[in-house]
């Protein structure tokens, strides 16, 4: 079961860069104001959410210098593997597992998915060069081009497939 401070991490992380006010958390998670603001304010407490007022409105945001933020971002973007892997045939399931499993071996990379295209951020682009995938693009990134790259992601369709802590620290430091 998802909680509901990881409901509201997992909406805020749908865009790096996101603000929402908590009125507009509430109409995206289908809860009251009321219950809303509870959990909210309980993560702008424990500064997992940074806030900033804007007339009376607190707009709110992801903190990702608090550890708490990355640890509820892996949890999120887990759960959001779990319920892709869902949505599989089991033949395209055991697929991207064997994938992910074949360059386990490696270090320092971090593996995600949007739609039909594998990428994988990588100190070393040679080493996955000839890689490859049946009814999947691969597509090999080192961590420049991945920082250059992180405004334009969807973030709606992204599968994190390996190193959800990873991918999460490289983004925060672009914040």
């Amino acid at each position: 079961m998802i909680t509901e401070q990881i409901e509201v991490i997992g909406l805020l992380s749908k865009e790096y860069n996101r603000e929402l006010t908590i009125n507009q958390i509430s109409k995206y998670i289908k809860k009251s104001y009321a219950f809303t603001n509870k959990y909210v304010r309980e993560l702008i407490d424990q500064e997992i959410l940074a806030k900033k007022f804007v007339g009376s409105a607190i707009l709110c945001s992801l903190n990702f210098y608090n550890e708490n933020t990355i640890g509820l971002l892996i949890l999120s973007s887990i759960n959001n593997k779990i319920l892709y892997f869902k949505k599989l045939t089991p033949d395209k399931r055991a697929k991207i597992a064997g994938f992910i499993d074949s360059i386990e071996d490696t270090h320092h990379h971090l593996v995600y998915m949007k739609d039909n295209r594998i990428t994988i951020v990588a100190e070393d682009k040679a080493q996955f060069n000839a890689i490859k995938l049946g009814g999947f693009e691969i597509e090999v990134l080192n961590k420049t081009e991945f920082k250059l790259s992180v405004s334009k992601i969807d973030y709606s369709k992204l599968v994190i497939l390996k190193n959800h802590e990873a991918y999460w620290r490289l983004v925060g430091k672009m914040v």
